[in-house]
């Protein structure tokens, strides 16, 4: 066997308000017993200090600090998202009739708070598919326009023919239906409905959309009521459906088409968007403002609800906002804990209408730098005791703890970090095994670890700081004792 001791140093951040952070072990390692042999913790505020004082080198400065936001949805009982219904006679047989007044109505009626308009028609030509060399524009305006028009292409009359919010969505044909009626162009003309994410179109009858081209099977089934439903549970994206057979342009008169839409799920969680922003940024408040307004304006047209984010430089308060309809009073933005204390909302993660604004935040570089030691000691003195222990593993050998032990941080005689005190290596230390179970990734295995402190009431509780956190050291490991083989 190899008696080599193996030795793993690491330096991790912990965000502000978290408690538990994980080392990249090599894979070829995890045969070994490991123990701390050395371990600190110390302020992040030393680190934003040696940015102010000009010693961080641009790789530094560039560093991002990457943080997970998404919305979670819980449309209240009783208000519509979509109050209103349109229906069409039964007189009206020009299917484009019924897909500019479906365009409109839906349109005109968007409710507040939604970014583009929930349902549109628009119209595709498939020999557009067989191309390599050209894209849509070109293919419409040049290639296409007296075929499809019967005169060159007008800007002013061939273009825009969708609703003024539709027009952005991704994918969409904002070109005008063509005019002439040849069977070349009718052959190969495709209708198109694209519905908006979480959203279900509900139709009264199907008469009219299989003349124009939509298949029983991209129609549906029927649904309580008689009804029938095309539904998109995307939370984050449009779906289209392209009929599969070319329209009639006379639809047999029947009966009246009832159109109105629904949410797909009243309650839901979106996928997040990972917001960014550098170390050099960081600093300054009207950099989170800029790039968090940014941020959610994207996210806001791909899931299509309306939230903001604002910064009022007098008070120097950040606001979430929220858009100002009823029916998204239950929902709410979920943010770490970091970016919550840097905004000033004291590491509440859950942001809603009732706590959208926080507390006044001066600028991160406006900190006096000759009191930073001085809160550092306040805040390394004031914790007293850091406990590390195995996330994954349980114990009973620790009062007051059912994680396993591994090694306790103490303050340093500067009270300037955390670390295990030389008194430590008297002791056989405490040690660990990789379980075969433990998340890995290209290579590694990634032991999770967490910090708990007591508080002055003698509660033991997750370690949790106002501001992030680097732990560093060394992993050290060795062969595993007999006590772990059977």
């Amino acid at each position: 066997m190899n008696q080599e001791e193996k030795y793993v140093p690491f330096r991790e951040y912990i965000p502000a308000g978290e408690s538990t952070f994980s080392i990249e072990i090599p894979s070829y390692f995890s045969d070994k017993e490991f123990y701390f042999s050395y371990c600190t913790l110390t302020p992040r505020i030393f680190s934003d200090q040696a940015a102010k004082f000009d010693l961080d080198v641009d790789e530094e400065l560039n560093q991002e600090f990457s943080y997970r936001i998404n919305i979670q949805g819980d449309y209240k009982e009783g208000l519509p998202l979509h109050p209103d219904a349109l229906t069409i006679p039964n007189n009206e047989t020009n299917p484009l009739n019924i897909v500019k007044g479906i365009n409109t109505f839906f349109e005109n009626k968007k409710p507040v708070g939604l970014a583009r308009t929930s349902l549109f028609f628009d119209w595709f030509d498939i020999r557009f598919d067989f191309l390599d060399d050209t894209n849509w524009d070109d293919f419409v305006r040049d290639l296409m326009a007296f075929e499809y028009y019967g005169v060159p292409f007008d800007e002013n009359v061939h273009y825009n023919a969708l609703p003024t919010s539709a027009r952005s969505v991704e994918g969409a044909n904002n070109y005008l239906f063509p005019t002439t009626r040849v069977p070349d162009v009718l052959n190969n003309i495709r209708f198109r409905i694209f519905i908006a994410p979480n959203t279900d179109f509900i139709f009264s009858t199907d008469s009219h959309l299989m003349a124009m081209g939509f298949s029983p099977t991209q129609i549906g089934k029927r649904i309580k009521h008689n009804k029938l439903r095309m539904a998109n549970n995307y939370l984050s994206e449009y779906m289209c459906i392209e009929a599969l057979i070319r329209p009639q342009m006379a639809i047999l008169r029947g009966a009246q088409l009832v159109v109105n839409l629904v949410p797909h799920s009243k309650l839901f969680t979106t996928l997040p968007f990972v917001f960014k922003i550098s170390r050099a940024e960081n600093f300054k408040n009207v950099n989170y403002k800029t790039k968090l307004q940014e941020a959610f304006q994207d996210y806001g047209l791909e899931c299509n609800i309306e939230f903001s984010f604002t910064y009022d430089a007098t008070t120097k308060k950040f606001t979430f906002v929220f858009p100002n309809n009823q029916v998204f009073d239950y929902f709410n933005i979920s943010i770490p804990s970091e970016l919550s204390e840097r905004l000033g909302f004291d590491l509440v993660k859950n942001i809603t209408k009732e706590n959208k604004t926080g507390r006044s935040v001066v600028d991160a570089d406006s900190f006096n730098v000759d009191e930073v030691a001085n809160q550092a000691r306040a805040l390394i003195l004031d914790t007293a005791l850091v406990i590390v222990s195995d996330y994954y593993n349980s114990s009973n050998t620790t009062a007051g703890m059912h994680n396993a032990y591994l090694t306790a941080l103490y303050p340093n005689n500067s009270a300037t970090c955390m670390e295990i005190p030389m008194l430590e290596s008297c002791h056989t230390p405490a040690t660990m095994t990789l379980s075969k179970t433990l998340p890995s990734s290209e290579g590694f295995v990634l032991p999770k670890f967490k910090l708990s402190r007591f508080l002055d009431n003698r509660s033991f509780v997750n370690f949790k700081w106002t501001q992030g956190a680097y732990i560093s050291g060394t992993l050290r490991g060795k062969e595993v004792s007999k006590k772990y083989i059977k």
